[in-house]
Order: C-alpha cells, then sequence, then structure tokens
C-alpha cells in the first residue's frame, strides 16, 4: 500500500505540472484582466465561464466518467481501442450537430442568462469552446488512465503557452475585450489535439461498440442528472447576485471565488487526475480499503497547507493582483469558500466508493437532494445579504453534500475512515486562521513572517493532538534523512519521478 500511496505523490506533481499549464493562464492573467475591465465586466466573465463549466459538464453526457469505469474492466480488457474510438466519435458527431444548431438560440440563452442579447456572439464562442473541451476532457482521460503523465503535462504546457500568447495579444493589442479570451481558448484547443494526434491514432480501432455505448449511457445517465444537480450546487450563486444584486458586486465575488478555486483545479484537481484512477485500479485489492482511508486522510493534510497559506497572505495577494481598490473586498470571502472546497474534496473521496459498487442511481438521488437544499438556501441568503450570503450558502451546502454523500457511501461500501484525524485538522486550521487576524495591524514584515510560523506549526499542533502513527513518524524520519542533503536532491528528485511513472 505504501508503494501506491508514493506512486499516487508522484504523479500528483507531474499531473500538477500539467494541470498547472491549463489552469495557471486565469491566473496570470488576472492582472490584466483587473486592468482592463471593470468590475462589471468582470462579473459578465463570471458569468460566462460559469455557463461554460454548465455546457462542459451536460452536453458531455458524463460518457468520460463512463470510460473510467469500464477501462479497466477485466469484462472488457479486447475492447479497449475500440471502446474509446465508439465514444469520441459519437460525441465529436454529437457536438458538431450542438455547433451548428446553436446559432438559433445564442439570443435566448444571452437574454436569459444576463437580460440581453448582446452578448449573444459570446454566448457562441463559449459553446464552441466548451464542445472542445468535453472532446478534450475525453482523451485526457484516457491519458490519465494508462497513467501518461509525462503526455500530459507535456500537452498542457503547450496549451498554456498558445493561449497565454494569443489571449494577451487579443486583449491588449487587438482590443478584442471577452471575444479575444475565446478566441485564444479554442485555438489552444484545437492545438491540443494536433499535438495528442499520435496517442489517439494508436488507441483506436475503427469498430463501433454499440452495445458497450448503450451500457455507458445506462451507467452515464442518472450522473448526467446528478452532474446537472451538481451545477447547481457549484454555480448557481453567481446567477442569484446577478439577478438580485449588480454585475460589479458578481465580479467582486468572482474574483474572490476564482483566487480560492486557484487552489481547487491546481492542487486539488491535480491530485485527484493522479489518486482517482488508481482507486478503480486498486477496487479488487485486498487491501483498497486501507488504501481509501489513508488516502483522505493524507490528502486533507496536503491541502490544508495550501489552504492556510491562502487563507494567511489572501489579502497580499489579492493587492498585489489588483490594483484597483474596487476588487479588495473579495478577501472577505476567501476564508468560506475555502472551507466550503475542503468539503468539496472530502465528498468527491466519498462518490468513487459508490461508483464503484455502481450505484450511480444512488448518486444521483444524493446530488439532486443536495442541489435543492442548496437552491433552497441560496434563495433565502443571497438576496438579503449578497455575495457574503453566497460564501456562506457556499459552506452550507458543501457541508450538507459531502455528509449526506458520507452517509449512503459507508452504508454501501463501508469503509474505515480516520474521521476524528480529518476533524483535528480542520479545528486546528480554524483556530490558527482566527489568530491570525489579530495580526492585521501589525507591520507587513512581521505579519508575514509570523503567518509562516504559524503555518509551520500545523503539523507540530497535529503531533501533541496524537495524531501521527509510529510507522508515520519512522517514515517521515527517513524521509528527512534522504532529503536533507541537497547535493542529493537531483538524484532523489528522479529517482521519484521514476517511481510514478513506471
Amino acid at each position: 500500500m505504501l508503494k501506491s500511496l508514493k506512486s499516487s505523490f508522484t504523479n500528483t506533481l507531474i499531473y500538477g505540472v500539467g494541470n498547472l499549464a491549463t489552469k495557471l493562464v486565469g491566473f496570470i492573467l488576472i492582472p490584466i484582466y483587473v486592468k482592463y475591465f471593470s468590475t462589471a465586466t468582470y462579473g459578465v466573465l463570471g458569468l460566462l465561464e460559469v455557463t461554460g463549466i454548465a455546457l462542459t459538464s451536460i452536453l458531455g453526457l458524463s460518457l468520460s466518467q463512463a470510460l473510467y469505469r469500464w477501462y479497466w474492466d477485466e469484462e472488457y480488457a479486447k475492447q479497449k481501442k475500440s471502446m474509446f474510438f465508439t465514444l469520441i466519435l459519437f460525441l465529436s458527431a454529437f457536438l458538431a450537430f450542438t455547433i451548428f444548431t446553436s446559432h438559433y438560440f445564442t439570443s435566448i440563452i444571452s437574454n436569459v442568462i444576463f437580460g440581453d442579447i448582446s452578448y449573444r456572439k459570446l454566448v457562441f464562442l463559449v459553446i464552441v469552446a466548451s464542445s472542445l473541451q468535453i472532446i478534450m476532457q475525453l482523451v485526457s482521460s484516457l491519458i490519465q488512465l494508462q497513467q501518461k503523465a509525462v503526455l500530459f503535462t507535456i500537452s498542457n504546457i503547450s496549451i498554456l503557452i498558445i493561449q497565454l500568447f494569443f489571449t494577451v495579444f487579443f486583449i491588449v493589442h487587438m482590443n478584442l475585450g471577452l471575444n479575444g479570451i475565446y478566441y485564444a481558448q479554442i485555438i489552444s484547443l484545437l492545438t491540443y489535439f494536433i499535438i495528442v494526434s499520435k496517442f489517439i491514432l494508436n488507441n483506436i480501432e475503427l469498430k463501433i461498440e454499440f452495445n458497450l455505448l448503450k451500457l455507458m449511457f445506462i451507467y452515464s445517465s442518472p450522473m448526467l442528472i446528478s452532474n446537472i444537480a451538481a451545477l447547481v450546487i457549484s454555480i448557481s450563486d453567481r446567477y442569484f447576485i446577478r439577478v438580485f444584486g449588480s454585475l460589479g458586486n458578481l465580479g467582486v465575488y468572482q474574483f474572490g471565488y476564482k483566487i480560492v478555486n486557484t487552489l481547487s483545479v491546481l492542487v486539488i484537481a491535480s491530485a485527484q487526475m493522479a489518486i482517482f484512477p488508481m482507486m478503480f485500479k486498486k477496487m479488487n485489492d485486498p487491501d483498497a480499503k486501507r488504501f481509501y482511508s489513508k488516502m483522505k486522510t493524507y490528502f486533507t493534510f496536503g491541502i490544508m497547507f495550501f489552504v492556510l497559506f491562502l487563507n494567511f497572505y489572501g489579502m497580499e495577494i489579492i493587492k498585489v493582483l489588483a490594483k484597483k481598490q474596487e476588487y479588495w473586498d473579495s478577501f472577505k470571502i476567501i476564508p468560506f469558500i475555502s472551507l466550503g472546497i475542503i468539503f468539496a474534496m472530502l465528498r468527491d473521496l466519498n462518490t468513487i466508493p459508490l461508483q464503484i459498487v455502481k450505484k450511480s442511481a444512488l448518486i444521483s438521488k444524493i446530488v439532486i437532494v443536495a442541489a435543492v437544499f442548496s437552491f433552497s438556501i441560496n434563495w433565502l441568503i443571497i438576496p438579503k445579504y449578497g455575495s457574503m450570503g453566497a460564501a456562506t450558502s457556499f459552506i452550507i451546502s458543501q457541508l450538507f453534500y459531502f455528509l449526506l454523500m458520507y452517509y449512503y457511501a459507508q452504508k454501501h461500501y463501508r469503509i474505515n475512515y480516520e474521521v476524528y484525524k480529518i476533524i483535528k485538522m480542520i479545528v486546528i486550521a480554524i483556530g490558527l486562521f482566527l489568530l491570525s487576524l489579530l495580526l492585521a495591524k501589525t507591520h507587513l514584515f512581521i505579519r508575514l513572517s509570523v503567518k509562516f510560523l504559524m503555518i509551520l506549526s500545523f503539523p507540530v499542533l497535529l503531533y501533541y493532538w496524537n495524531f501521527f502513527e509510529e510507522i508515520e513518524i519512522d517514515r517521515m524520519k527517513g524521509s528527512w534523512e534522504k532529503w536533507k542533503n541537497l547535493k542529493k536532491f537531483k538524484s532523489n528528485f528522479f529517482e521519484l519521478l521514476k517511481g510514478g511513472t513506471q
């Protein structure tokens, strides 16, 4: 099991570089966005982004998730290439039809989202970019299933460079505004398919598996419903702010949310790319449940360092990224969104066991109940409290969603999770953050230094709260002995990479 955990950690590092490449674009470009866009325009961008997320989730038909479930199924071991060909052919045809017919609906969609049909061209560009993103996700899923971490990284770094260049060119030099963002996305996605074309050709067999496609639809259909419900949980807050507030208020909320979401897409999502395929691959192993339990504990432990850093230095980060003072209030929502993302991460880990036992219909029911709860909370809180109400609603919704998923996952696939250890981490993290607020008026250097020491105290406090087991302490001592010699850093690093990509 320790070998599997080490491999997961190593692949997380590699996938992190690749995932960093695609997601870092939005983070790098924040200073440009806030310089050239008002908070109202940034609010429009926020609505376009969540609309793109919705389209990607719905139009993808959850078939990438079906590929995860079927690819390592021994019964279909000889049909892997024809399985992938069937999926990519079907999705390509379906999305081409969607793009072709979307001209008739863009005005309606623009009016529903913005109350104005003048954004119809932007809506069309979002549909095109989302369609390409869906095909990319399918290919990326196969790359992850085969644990081709290096290919994943190279292809995504290429996207970073191309999208970054064209976005800056279109906004700064061509003055294309929001249109330029989506032109750059489309160009970078088309380039991605050129880069991975050889991999695609090597993994297809020109045979359509109608029966298998039918089975995948049966499996993924409930998950599609759950994905739609999940969208209500994750993005409805932005629409509520737009309806009951202003685009400027939405822009401030979106800016803070974007900074925290960087943690989610760069760190959490990168780790999930390495962990989730391995969880499915190990589902028949005798130590699978023990692996799942320790993985949740270690995953949460690692994420807490990033959460603490983001919350301790959130205001300083915002002021560096945004020179306009109208954006600075977004700091207030960072702690709320951060805690909500932790609950979301824990929930995702509980979803995998239900997928393993093929309880996709149950997952859909859970998500629908959580979506109704989230919508209700948004309706009650956001009209009165605006963006802070949305942030509070986010925590409550994600906590409820996690607890519901945890209860039913344990009922159908019981795992002895280290619940008390996770609670200890959350309690200490919240306590440290509250103490850090006392440093708000101190000198900048003192404030930054003390906060850094407080982050380092996190594992120390856990140690004195009997968090670590004897074997874990021994392993940490061994790692320290190995890595403290900086002269051997290069050889140790390449040894680590070798262990993760074999």
